[in-house]
């Protein structure tokens, strides 16, 4: 039988009543004030203080709970979540993830973040888009928070914030600086090699950079990251770490410096820029491949460390080659845009340790061979063409699957399942998802319900050959059994 739902724990009952008690006593104050916006904190100082008074005594690590559960929800109005902000952010809070504000709030924000967070260590400015003038503001907030390890500023960043960044910020470890930014060469020198990291070497081990796809930071920009940032794992979504690397090979086909990159994304990579990745990245355990030239992917196992691989628009002959070789090692394997046939049966062969699989607009998918796949967990086939009887195999075969995806008309019937699954075990089902089953009906998902005890979402059933009477009667069987098990009739944005 799918789970019940389990009891809710003491703790978020309480966390729940706190922060409810919270927002209506802040929101009955606003109505009071029968303003608009809270124009004047000073204004409502006198009704709040009860508030603050409350809230000053609660643990820390429940203060910042609370606060990151009510900036996180956007159905409070701006104007409570701006006054929650001001009365709880306070020196001993660690991590702030804001969350969106209308562009008249974005100074007061960061005036209350740089007179309070001495102490932070994570900030996520996503929601606070800054531009111009307004980022000099940015700046002078972040020159206050030195013990910052994570902080997420994409679109906004400039040459200002990443001198700001080197200069002050010996202790941050991740760095989100993507998107469509004003930064040059002179920002990404200073972040480098600002006068600090003569004494102690930046720290930085992630850098997400650029836009993907965008050659908008050139790869001679990313070379300096590279040669100055001896911890760098990863440079996130920018999509051309290939020729930034062959800047560091020499004329004579020296290497000027090994990464410790674990991974990279590239784009158009051809044998040269391989050799560059093979020589300068023996860390290296993910990489993202998009449209590389013929022969690269038959020779990734020249990678030795591989267990993440992901390639976009490529010959599958290759891969067959690529698995044959180094399949024994990986753990994700996802697939874009692949031209011919993929026999899913060597897949499950060559990578017996392989945990996800993804195939995406892949030409042709079949099996040939009944290979178990011993380790794989999730599963996701969209736009491309499979076979019934490689459906039947791929759920016959995989014992540890959790989340089993077709986005393709599948053609089992109810005794097709049925069949499966009195020969097959699937304990650790928890997501199965048809786009189209017009041939499986009502007893097919009270099988699942019954044999599948880890079951939590079925989908889409409006494409599966039940009713609307059927659907209401199971929603009613579920709720009256108090099973955790959603039916999806649509895909949710």
């Amino acid at each position: 039988m799918s789970p019940r739902h389990p009891v809710q724990s003491l703790y978020l009952c309480a966390l729940y009543v706190v922060i409810n008690k919270i927002a209506t006593a802040i929101t009955l104050i606003h109505a009071e004030g029968n303003l608009e916006e809270w124009d004047t904190y000073e204004v409502y100082e006198e009704e709040l203080q009860s508030v603050a008074n409350y809230l000053t005594s609660l643990p820390h690590n429940i203060s910042e709970e609370l606060l990151q559960s009510i900036l996180s929800t956007e159905e409070l109005d701006v104007a409570i979540r701006f006054c929650i902000l001001k009365l709880m952010f306070h020196n001993h809070i660690k991590s702030l993830i804001v969350g969106a504000f209308p562009k008249d709030y974005y100074m007061t924000v960061l005036d209350i973040i740089g007179d309070h967070g001495a102490e932070l260590q994570t900030l996520d400015l996503r929601g606070v888009w800054v531009k111009g003038d307004e980022a000099k503001k940015l700046q002078h907030t972040l020159e206050k928070l030195p013990n910052l390890k994570e902080l997420y500023i994409p679109h906004v960043a400039s040459n200002g914030i990443l001198a700001a960044l080197g200069r002050d910020h010996g202790s941050l470890l991740v760095l989100d600086i993507s998107g469509a930014c004003n930064i040059s060469w002179e920002g990404i020198e200073m972040l480098c090699c600002a006068p600090s990291s003569s004494i102690q070497p930046s720290r930085l081990q992630v850098v997400n950079i650029g836009s993907p796809g965008q050659e908008d930071v050139s790869p001679s920009n990313i070379t300096t990251l590279l040669k100055n940032l001896p911890d760098l794992r990863s440079l996130g979504g920018y999509s051309f770490v290939g020729k930034a690397l062959l800047n560091l090979i020499s004329k004579d086909g020296g290497i000027v410096r090994e990464t410790k990159l674990q991974y990279l994304h590239d784009t158009g990579t051809d044998l040269d820029t391989l050799d560059a990745i093979r020589k300068l990245c023996p860390k290296l355990e993910s990489v993202y491949l998009d449209r590389p030239t013929y022969g690269v992917v038959g020779r990734l196992h020249s990678i030795s460390k591989l267990k993440q691989v992901k390639l976009n628009r490529f010959d599958c002959a290759e891969l067959d080659l690529m698995l044959t070789n180094c399949g024994v090692s990986l753990e994700t394997l996802e697939l874009l845009v692949g031209k011919g046939m993929l026999d899913m049966s060597s897949v499950a062969s060559h990578c017996p340790q392989l945990k996800k699989l993804t195939c995406y607009k892949i030409e042709f998918l079949t099996h040939y061979e009944q290979v178990i796949f011993p380790s794989l967990t999730k599963l996701e086939v969209l736009h491309s063409v499979i076979t019934t009887s490689c459906i039947r195999y791929l759920l016959s075969s995989s014992p540890q699957i959790e989340e089993f995806s077709i986005g393709e008309h599948v053609d089992l019937t109810d005794n097709d399942f049925a069949d499966i699954l009195g020969k097959t075990a699937l304990p650790q089902l928890r997501k199965l998802w048809f786009q189209s089953a017009r041939n499986l009906s009502r007893i097919t998902v009270e099988v699942l319900m019954v044999t599948c005890p880890s079951l939590k979402s079925i989908a889409l059933v409006s494409g599966w050959g039940l009713g609307s009477d059927d659907i209401q009667d199971l929603l009613y069987e579920i709720q009256i059994s108090n099973l955790d098990l959603a039916l999806l009739e649509f895909f949710a944005d």
